[in-house]
């Protein structure tokens, strides 16, 4: 028998075991093989695993846009009709299939001018695989630019997250029953140099699905000043949840001399049976959160250095393995 053509790597001639036209049909039937036993059976391996990547890649992607169909036609023409770009890829898969099989007969004559373009053809049909999978919209990211901004500033400039301080907080509370007897509690008493709330009355009713409960108005003093405030809720139980108002937690902004003046509808609170008719005492707390202590790197900007450095080692070792490959 006749061989075809040798090929030649790195000045080592090898024989090519099969003829061009041979080395191209078995190409055409298991996508590398021709390069194989045209006597490249590195550039194969990565041909194959190239291609078999991509198709598998493209029919997730395939399945997943139509993933209601069950036969194979009404899959394809779904995905194709939904998402066009899916169609865009089949061509182009389809296309590094021949450019795969005309290449084995190309190894198998021992040409090597001009055989890297094919890589650069796997190169941009994994780029629009990842475009298609992560689902960028480009026109989206232009209309919607105000709502994409704010994410955007924040992973341009995370430093607000990047370093943190021991957190501590000053509080004042104020009893408050449920439902109002003849001896309401009496307001807090004052302690020089702490914080101190106002709250009127000191009892009322309980909010219920669709029925407000009693309005209370709070004053507060001796608080830092121009700082956000929250109010916290103690329940008869012991249970604590922070006032939700208008969809969001409320929460006022001190003056600047440490004050400030607000009103708030008592909150719902399930009580059981078991509690008995009641008075229930309930407390109402205002609190501040305060940052002490030396800054320290945060949980988050360790995690993302710590995932960094494994990303740079995942790209050493693909790149060593892509060094080996090649």
């Amino acid at each position: 028998m006749t061989l075809g053509p040798r090929s030649v790597r790195n000045d080592e001639i090898r024989p090519s075991l099969v003829k061009p036209w041979l080395a191209t049909v078995l190409s055409l039937i298991v996508p590398g093989l021709g390069q194989v036993l045209a006597g490249d059976w590195r550039r194969g391996l990565v041909l194959f695993l190239s291609f078999i990547s991509s198709l598998g890649l493209l029919a997730w992607r395939m399945n997943e846009a139509a993933r209601r169909e069950e036969e194979l036609g009404a899959i394809f023409v779904k995905a194709i009709r939904l998402q066009p770009l899916l169609a865009v890829l089949l061509v182009m898969v389809i296309g590094l299939w021949l450019w795969i099989a005309w290449d084995a007969g190309r190894t198998a004559q021992g040409k090597r001018t001009g055989r890297n373009w094919i890589f650069a053809l796997i190169l941009l049909i994994f780029f629009f695989l990842g475009w298609q999978i992560t689902e960028i919209d480009l026109y989206k990211a232009v209309t919607q630019i105000d709502e994409a901004g704010p994410p955007l500033l924040k992973i341009l400039w995370p430093w607000e997250k990047a370093v943190t301080r021991e957190e501590t907080y000053i509080s004042a509370r104020a009893q408050i029953d449920s439902p109002c007897t003849e001896n309401p509690p009496p307001p807090p008493v004052r302690v020089a140099g702490e914080p101190y709330i106002l709250v009127e009355p000191t009892c009322g009713d309980l909010s219920r699905t669709g029925q407000p409960g009693s309005t209370l108005h709070v004053i507060g003093d001796g608080f830092e000043p121009n700082m956000q405030t929250v109010f916290w809720w103690e329940d008869p139980l012991g249970g604590e949840f922070r006032i939700w108002r208008a969809g969001e937690y409320f929460q006022v902004v001190t003056d600047a001399n440490g004050e400030f003046d607000t009103e708030l509808i008592m909150p719902i609170v399930v009580i059981p049976s078991s509690a008995g008719p009641g008075p229930h005492s309930n407390y109402l707390e205002a609190r501040q959160t305060l940052a002490v202590g030396p800054p320290k790197p945060s949980e988050e900007l360790m995690l993302a250095i710590e995932k960094m450095v494994e990303t740079i080692f995942l790209g050493m070792m693909a790149t060593l393995f892509g060094v080996v490959l090649a």
